[in-house]
């Protein structure tokens, strides 16, 4: 017989499958360690902006430790098993109301003396204590909060973003901005020195009227906004972009004698007819954007009439009463109370321009205005950000929370925009609807009951039967039912298949 093969393959597997427990690391009372404690080489302290909103009992419990920097072991045999009949889930699709607001984590403020480690931990430790106060909040007014951002290297985003800007644009999506609007947001972005003005994105998918109601109610808040949409300027881009690109082309074919005398013969009438509507449709456009301006000002000059007439009337009375005459408040000082809100779509120039003219007091970052753009995911920050850049500078995707590290872009010689990713932040508001605005990624589903029953609150029975061709039972009771809408999509389906 030859000599036997010590490399055989064989050979190898056996010694791959019986040698793992030689290198298996173990503590004192011959338990396993976890992989949090095991020093293999690999950086586990590393930079991880991967998006985490939703995490089961035991990964809370292991991102928990690794945050307080606690080690702990595995024992095998300790198992306890506790029988319990499971309660059947309650759909909830209202957004409840509590009186005790949530906040957002603060960053520790810095000093010279402290080094970059011992400020890593104070950090560390601050969202620690954030997280710890939503869990005994949430224990105490027993409600359940929605999914949040619990990577501290997100929230890190927003505290480099808050540092830096002189003006926070907070993107809201103007269906419904309640729903995305943190008021902690905005006081911390007023302590860190940045003045905010809200910025309702996709205008264009609510009608005037709606417009006017919301920029009414900002108007009592005293709080200043903006309509924009980012999808339509884009679309505009581009369609002017392509009507350049056919006259050049039109330009540089045959002679040019010929060429227009071409051109004249194919214009007909309804070409022509189309072109002075078009015109026509944009001189309304201007008239009506001009009213507005004209209305913003009367609107301005009767409130401060007002307040000059109720000062007059104060002087008069201590003057009637013996007492000394108050006084007059500065404009500075009645620059807050003085908010009126356009209901009007905001253009990239309106909206350059509205953001050049805020008064800043000292520029962070001088000669530039900083600009930072925050927000839920996919409300439209780096789409907007490439409008007013004119061209593609940040990458967007159609899934939330494509953008995972703040983007310095400078526009021009006075403005520069700060693109911080997008952040879920602690509400009252039901899962579903964050579900079904794309806050939340589709793959972070845990249950379609209930986002199907919040759909089936908001879209009529209708809507269902026309735009998936569905048959549903007509019944006394105007309530859809979500299983009705499953049961007759599934049997269609399985009719064409």
């Amino acid at each position: 017989m030859g000599k036997k093969n010590k490399d055989s393959l064989g050979r190898a597997l056996i010694k791959d499958r019986f040698s793992k427990n030689r290198h298996r690391k173990h503590v004192e009372d011959n338990t396993m360690l976890h992989t949090t404690e095991v020093n293999d080489g690999y950086e586990w302290g590393r930079l991880n902006l991967q998006s985490v909103t939703a995490e089961s009992s035991l990964q809370e419990f292991l991102s928990t430790a690794e945050l307080a920097q606690r080690e702990f072991t595995a024992e095998k045999m300790n198992l306890k098993y506790v029988k319990s009949v499971p309660d059947a889930v309650e759909i909830v699709t209202s957004q409840p109301n509590f009186e005790e607001p949530l906040t957002v984590p603060r960053r520790p403020p810095w000093k010279p003396e402290i080094t970059a480690e011992e400020q890593q931990e104070r950090e560390r430790e601050s969202f620690l204590e954030w997280r710890r106060h939503l869990n005994t909040l949430q224990a105490k007014l027993g409600a359940a909060l929605t999914p949040y951002e619990r990577n501290i290297e997100f929230w890190k985003q927003l505290w480099r973003t808050l540092e830096k800007a002189d003006i926070v644009l907070i993107l809201l999506d103007a269906r419904n901005p309640l729903l995305f609007r943190c008021e902690d947001l905005e006081r911390y972005a007023t302590e860190q020195k940045c003045k905010c003005i809200l910025l309702l994105n996709k205008a264009d998918l609510i009608n005037e009227y709606e417009r006017k109601c919301w920029a009414e109610y900002f108007n009592q808040q005293k709080i200043p906004i903006a309509f924009f949409s980012a999808a339509k300027q884009t679309n505009e881009r581009r369609i002017s972009e392509a009507s350049e690109d056919m006259k050049k082309t039109d330009n540089f074919d045959g002679d040019s004698d010929t060429e227009s005398a071409a051109s004249l013969d194919d214009l007909t009438q309804s070409d022509l007819d189309e072109e002075a509507l078009n015109s026509t449709q944009k001189d309304i456009e201007l008239f009506k954007q001009q009213i507005n301006i004209l209305d913003i000002a009367v609107s301005e000059t009767a409130n401060k009439l007002d307040k000059i007439q109720e000062v007059l009337d104060k002087v008069m009375e201590n003057l009637r009463l013996g007492k000394p005459v108050e006084t007059y408040p500065s404009e500075t000082e009645d620059r807050n109370e003085d908010i009126v809100n356009s209901y009007e779509i905001f253009d990239r120039n309106m909206l350059l321009e509205m953001l050049k003219q805020q008064k800043v007091e000292k520029l962070k970052k001088p000669p530039r205005l900083s600009v930072g753009m925050i927000g839920y995911p996919n409300v439209g920050k780096s789409s907007t950000v490439n409008v007013l850049m004119q061209t593609k500078k940040v990458s967007v995707s159609a899934m939330p929370g494509h953008t995972r590290h703040v983007q310095s872009l400078v526009l021009d010689a006075d403005l520069e925009l700060l693109d911080c990713p997008g952040l879920v932040l602690p509400a009252y508001a039901v899962a579903p609807d964050l579900m079904l605005t794309a806050v939340l990624s589709i793959d972070q589903m845990r249950s379609h009951e209930s986002a199907m029953s919040r759909l089936c609150q908001l879209v009529s029975r209708h809507t269902f039967e026309q735009k998936y061709g569905l048959l549903l039972p007509h019944t006394d009771d105007e309530k859809l039912d979500y299983r009705q809408i499953l049961t007759a999509h599934a049997w269609l389906v399985k009719q064409v298949c």
